[in-house]
């Protein structure tokens, strides 16, 4: 079965594709238009255009797909609320999920960022022990903290 990966030409993304095309999974990578995507160049792998915003185009993209690995997001280290920012990782996330469940996708892996989880007291590691706080969403320490809608 195809894996697809969001966020593809990404970091992350481009790093996940080269390890599973090394591994001869078939992987179909999802590209935002007009994306660089140098950091795919030479890779066997199938490239599809979509935005995790557009519900459609997410549908079409996880047709025979049996794992989904969702590494689109942006990603901010200014203070305050970015409604953008928002929109895409929060509303984007959940059409991925939404479309992932349609589709009978089997597995679907979440990556998000650091800026996620709760903040222990200076000095003690992060791990897979914190939690997620929901309300630090924008990532920010100094953003005040705030209900999700």
């Amino acid at each position: 079965m195809t894996v697809l990966i969001t966020g593809a030409a990404g970091h992350l993304g481009n790093t996940l594709a080269r390890e599973l095309a090394a591994r001869g999974e078939r992987v179909r990578a999802l590209i935002l238009p007009g994306e660089d995507t140098t950091s795919l160049e030479g890779l066997e792998l199938e490239r599809v255009q979509g935005d995790i915003l557009d519900p459609g185009c997410l549908r079409e993209a996880m047709a025979g797909v049996g794992t989904v690995f969702h590494l689109a997001a942006m990603i901010s280290i200014q203070p305050g609320r970015d409604e953008r920012l928002r929109e895409v990782n929060v509303r984007g996330t959940w059409n991925v999920v939404r479309a992932a469940r349609a589709a009978g996708v089997r597995r679907l892996v979440y990556v998000s960022s650091i800026h996620a989880l709760g903040r222990p007291p200076r000095g003690v590691p992060i791990d897979e022990s914190v939690r997620f706080d929901p309300h630090n969403a924008e990532g920010s320490t100094t953003a005040p903290r705030r209900r999700l809608r």
